[in-house]
């Protein structure tokens, strides 16, 4: 049995609780490590993400990050390095961009590649002074990059874009609760109120759809206050000019 952090085990919890199917996971480089990624393959599941200097890659790429951003990186522009692990289970991949960036990967040789366009990097930082070179003057080139690159931010984008849903119409002001207490309080009333607006204006509602995040939000308090003030017998027992009720009722 491999034996994972808690972080990491939340990965595989999550993933068992999906109908039976094999899939292919994406994951940010908070829960990548190769253990991780060898117990989704041994579940059936392939596995893809960007992994940090810590999580137990190929020292060498690791050293490869570390000189990234001084004069001592040494790779050039959408090169790319792959390593298997020693029980060839696990692809470690380096691969240069505007910076380093370290992959892990179940599904992916490394080889793979697919043409896109792409736009001059308009930063000055030393690390992306092999991608300013590659532009030279122009400001779009067509760019053969890593399959594995092109997937990965594909599919995490849509994590980008469920974060950037949240972030407009977040709380005003930060909820400082322990634990599961900010979960439940905040990213999971986000994340149902966000799903029951996508399934709605993507679906079959039997009302016509809201097209955006106020609107919707509005109908859902406008129908919650219509359901229940009618059925509240607080609102029916206390409503002002109440000179009948006991004073101690009213707690």
């Amino acid at each position: 049995m491999i034996h994972l952090n808690p972080t990491q085990a939340v990965v595989v919890a999550l993933v068992n609780l999906l109908p039976d199917s094999t899939y292919h996971v994406f994951l940010d480089n908070l829960f990548s490590s190769c253990d991780l990624f060898r117990r989704l393959r041994q579940c059936g599941h392939g596995a893809t993400g960007t992994a940090r200097r810590n999580c137990g890659i190929y020292k060498p790429l690791v050293k490869l990050k570390a000189t990234d951003n001084t004069a001592a990186g040494s790779l050039k522009f959408n090169v790319i390095k792959a390593i298997p692990t020693a029980d060839n289970q696990v692809n470690q991949i380096a691969w240069k961009d505007n910076a380093l960036v370290l992959f892990l990967t179940t599904m992916f040789k490394g080889d793979e590649r697919l043409n896109c366009k792409r736009k001059r990097p308009t930063t000055d930082q030393m690390q992306a002074r092999p991608i300013q070179r590659f532009f030279g003057d122009e400001p779009v080139k067509e760019i053969s990059i890593p399959s594995i690159a092109a997937a990965y931010n594909n599919e995490m984008n849509a994590v980008d874009r469920g974060d950037q849903m949240r972030a407009y119409w977040g709380l005003d002001r930060r909820v400082r609760r322990g634990g599961w207490k900010a979960l439940a309080w905040d990213f999971l009333l986000e994340i149902a109120l966000i799903n029951s607006f996508i399934l709605q204006k993507r679906g079959q509602p039997q009302w016509k759809p809201e097209v955006s995040q106020g609107s919707w939000r509005q109908r859902i308090i406008n129908d919650l206050i219509t359901a229940y003030t009618a059925e509240s017998q607080s609102q029916q027992r206390f409503r002002a000019g109440d000179e009948f009720t006991p004073v101690s009722q009213h707690n």
